[in-house]
């Protein structure tokens, strides 16, 4: 799935059954509000709903946060920009308003910085992190006291409030395709019975296969599956692919199971009405929820899967399918542990999922007790089917709303956060103040040049990205040429007429200053 395509998802359902009468979008740069932009007609076909969004570049943010007052701040993603949020809100809001976050994978060396960033970053009662499962919830609930400990207690406790509210799906997208039509697409028999797996084929991203496919070979020549035939579906690099039809092959079991990589979205809910019952074996740290498995239930399909993470809040044992038991290690290795950080994410991913086992002999017993049972296959499928509803967006969207409602009303009620000199990012100023040859300092004096001049008549001589665009006022920067035309000037005497002039703060002055300099419309006199 991957967060960009669950974060997409995400918009297009809040766009469609949110309740809100606006929504302000913030992007990277001027490319980003344009792919935005134009991605938002496909995922909001609605004239009336996209006419509530507006987009805006990353760089307004403090302008947009000073002249409106926003209900909530949701992001994607809880990790990386949650903190720095919170020290936007403190600087530059009018009133406290609710930060939200959402979790996606909660592995990598970054995750111990990222939960030292929240405890450090002030966050509020009024904020939260949205966890799609208890496992999750309980990940982060775990690192935030790590981090607060790791800091010596040098920083409270974070207050945020951790809510479970998982991801869902379009569960009537996965009902509309009837199974003689699947079959026949795939070229599958209809008297075999087609175990099925969607997912990334990856080894150190998603699920070992070897383990699964060693058993299979034996399943087989132990008899009791001879009508079995599995289907492993999902995206891949080329690497990871070639290495699943090798194991295919060492296995050999290529007679009777497929692999169809990088398949087109639009054929997944064949792959599914093709299929008898669905199977996730995942063993790999980085994944917490597990949408595909929603998708199979939707579709009908009684699931086995690892109990392992999120998984294991969606699959009811015995009932719409069966749980797999996992073993992990009570204590990581020394020479895993104390190299961390010096060892990537990947290999590191590698290594813990190959510590990670899945009882093979349950999966025994789980495959032969679907292939061998129709009735019961039917009746699991039909009881996930009725599971799979209570993940529908109008439904999740709706408890985002409720919790976004309740932080709100707490957030009015508190005071407003006192201004500190805290922060969690060093201040460039200071970084990088002995790397120029000279500062501009408020006694710099500055005089007008030809090129000055020529701006003032046709400021289309001076190219302007469109990004940087977005931090220029037109009206400032002629307010300075001919002020400076007119005399030489202090940078303190500008900062001070342009605060009546153009109601621009000193850093907006010295940021025009600086960029007619750079293109030399302007002088430091000596």
């Amino acid at each position: 799935m991957g967060r960009p395509i669950a974060n997409e998802t995400f918009v297009q359902a809040l766009l469609t059954y949110g309740t809100y009468d606006h929504y302000d979008f913030f992007c990277v740069d001027q490319h980003h509000l344009r792919a935005f932009q134009e991605r938002l007609e496909v995922l909001v076909p609605d004239s009336g709903g996209r006419s509530r969004v507006t987009g805006h570049l990353h760089v307004g943010l403090a302008d947009a946060l000073r002249a409106n007052v926003y209900d909530v701040f949701h992001f994607g993603d809880f990790t990386a920009l949650l903190p720095y949020m919170a020290q936007a809100r403190r600087h530059f809001a009018n009133q406290p308003f609710p930060i939200s976050g959402v979790t996606h994978s909660l592995d990598g060396l970054l995750m111990s910085t990222r939960y030292q960033q929240i405890v450090q970053a002030e966050l509020a009662p009024y904020d939260a992190v949205v966890c799609t499962s208890e496992c999750a919830k309980e990940s982060v609930k775990r690192g935030l006291s790590w981090a607060h400990q790791s800091l010596r207690g040098a920083f409270p406790a974070s207050p945020v409030r951790l809510e479970r509210i998982p991801l869902a799906i379009d569960v009537d997208s996965f009902q509309q395709v009837d199974r003689a039509t699947a079959r026949a697409l795939f070229e599958l028999p209809d008297d075999v019975i087609v175990a099925l797996c969607v997912g990334r084929l990856s080894l150190r991203q998603k699920a070992d296969w070897a383990p699964v496919l060693e058993r299979l070979t034996r399943m087989r020549a132990q008899g009791g599956v001879d009508r079995l035939a599995v289907v492993i579906a999902g995206g891949g690099e080329g690497e990871e692919i070639a290495l699943l039809e090798q194991l295919i092959q060492v296995t050999g079991v290529g007679d009777w199971v497929i692999s169809i990589p990088n398949f087109d979205a639009s054929i997944k809910p064949h792959l599914y009405a093709a299929a008898d019952f669905y199977f996730s074996l995942v063993d790999n740290f980085q994944e917490t929820f597990g949408l595909t498995l929603l998708e199979a239930m939707a579709s009908g399909l009684p699931v086995i899967c690892s109990e392992f993470n999120g998984y294991r809040e969606l699959v009811d044992h015995n009932e719409t399918g069966f749980l797999v038991p996992t073993t992990w290690a009570e204590t990581v290795p020394d020479y895993l542990r104390h190299i961390q950080g010096v060892l990537l994410d990947s290999p590191t991913r590698l290594y813990h999922g190959q510590m990670l086992a899945v009882d093979l002999d349950a999966v025994d017993l789980a495959f032969r007790t679907l292939v061998n049972d129709r009735d019961l296959r039917r009746d699991m499928g039909e009881r996930a089917r009725a599971s799979a509803q209570r993940y529908t967006w109008p439904r999740v969207i709706a408890e985002y709303e409720t919790l976004w409602a309740e932080l709100g009303e707490l957030a009015r009620s508190s005071p407003q956060p006192t201004q500190t000199d805290s922060s969690i990012v060093f201040d460039p100023s200071e970084a990088y103040a002995h790397y120029a040859a000279r500062l501009l300092r408020e006694d710099t004096v500055l005089g007008s040049t030809d090129t000055g001049e020529s701006a003032r008549q046709n400021p289309a001589v001076l190219v302007r990205y469109e990004d940087v665009q977005a931090c220029l006022n037109g009206k400032l920067e002629q307010w300075i040429l001919s002020t400076v035309s007119a005399g030489t000037q202090t940078v303190g005497s500008l900062r001070e007429g342009a605060s009546t002039t153009a109601a621009a703060s000193p850093g907006q002055v010295d940021f025009h200053i600086l960029w007619l300099l750079k293109h030399g419309a302007l002088r430091i006199e000596s």
